[in-house]
């Protein structure tokens, strides 16, 4: 399936929305793409306002940023003062596209060498509309005007930029969507789940860093790790001694005897947590333990970053079918709910 849509001279937005295409078709999957010669006229308005609101658009949007990062927020998209959110190719479409800076009496090309004037840009857009093409910000305000959207399903990145948004659509006249978190989904394979159950671990568990108590967790024994063994005796020491001091405590009235009972309490919790520092200690100590997870962590967390972040589905498909695959995850998406959802394989 790959192979007939991944050929030499077939672009690479082409190939993906083949792909894509293939993959849904029983959904019925729609794609849009937006350097389709027959859709630059319509993107034209788009930028004409980008271009010529560009110093009011990116004050406001300088603003919400300030204002987010204010309420602790990271305003995940930098945005140039005075600079408009479309890219110009001067070469037209097929050509090298570059950002616009203000500039004194215009905008220059970052990375160019020419400094181009909003009289001039502006002709360009009437003569090759496709020779403009729309920023990480300015897009949702083209794909909006072009179908009227009453909900955006994006990811963590896409919702944290859509914060950014409400100026560019008032400045617009657009509205704005609801925005819904997409699914979050995590894969577990035969050999993963095996892995998972011989540690004791769920998958949560399992890609929390190497020195937590909770992911070194040795298999389930019926016997004490060496550990426990310790706090139990630290334990009993602690409370037998106390004991003895009861009497003495409580002769000094009901405020020492609620302090005797907070220090017991704290000793308890400090006893426990050395016993996990040294069954984590021998955990890391185990190569075989630390090699498994390492693995497991490999599956399901790939170099730092989620699944969906790392695996294309391609692999998958293969393995257990591309209808069987797709339907499992269609299956398992299921609308609003947050979080990572595991879905078996």
């Amino acid at each position: 399936m790959l192979s007939r849509h991944y050929r030499p001279g077939t672009g690479w937005g082409r190939a993906f929305a083949g792909v894509l295409s293939s993959l849904f078709v029983e959904e019925g999957l729609v794609l849009l793409d937006p350097g389709d010669p027959a859709l630059a006229p319509l993107a034209a308005p788009v930028h004409r306002r980008a271009l010529t609101d560009a110093a009011s658009i990116a004050s406001a949007l300088v603003e919400r940023a300030a204002t987010l990062e204010a309420s602790g927020f990271h305003a995940g998209v930098h945005v140039r003062p005075g600079a408009p959110l479309s890219f110009f190719h001067p070469e037209g479409a097929g050509g090298p596209r570059y950002r616009l800076a203000k500039d004194t009496d215009g905008f220059v090309e970052v990375g160019g060498a020419r400094r181009r004037t909003l009289p001039e840009l502006l002709a360009g857009l009437d003569r090759d509309p496709a020779s403009f093409t729309t920023s990480a910000l300015l897009r949702p305000i083209l794909q909006d005007t072009w179908l009227p959207t009453i909900a955006y399903v994006g990811g963590p990145a896409e919702v944290a930029y859509f914060a950014q948004l409400q100026p560019i659509y008032a400045a617009f006249d657009v509205a704005m969507p609801i925005v819904v978190p997409r699914a979050q989904l995590r894969l577990l394979e035969r050999p993963t789940r095996l892995a998972l159950s011989r540690r004791g671990l769920t998958a949560a568990e399992a890609i929390r860093p190497l020195d937590d108590p909770v992911t070194l967790t040795m298999p389930v024994s019926p016997e004490p790790s060496d550990g426990e063994r310790l706090t139990r005796r630290l334990v009993a020491g602690v409370d037998r001694l106390l004991d003895e001091a009861a009497p003495e405590v409580a002769a000094a009235g009901e405020r020492a005897a609620k302090a005797l009972e907070k220090t017991r309490r704290a000793m308890s919790r400090s006893a426990v947590k050395l016993g996990r520092s040294v069954d984590r200690a021998v955990s890391l100590r185990d190569r075989e333990a630390v090699s498994e997870l390492e693995g497991i962590r490999a599956r399901l967390f790939p170099r730092g970053v989620p699944q969906e972040r790392f695996f294309a589905p391609a692999s998958f498909c293969a393995r257990y079918g591309q209808r069987a695959f797709i339907d499992r995850v269609l299956a398992a998406a299921e609308p609003l709910r947050t979080g990572f959802h595991d879905v078996i394989l």
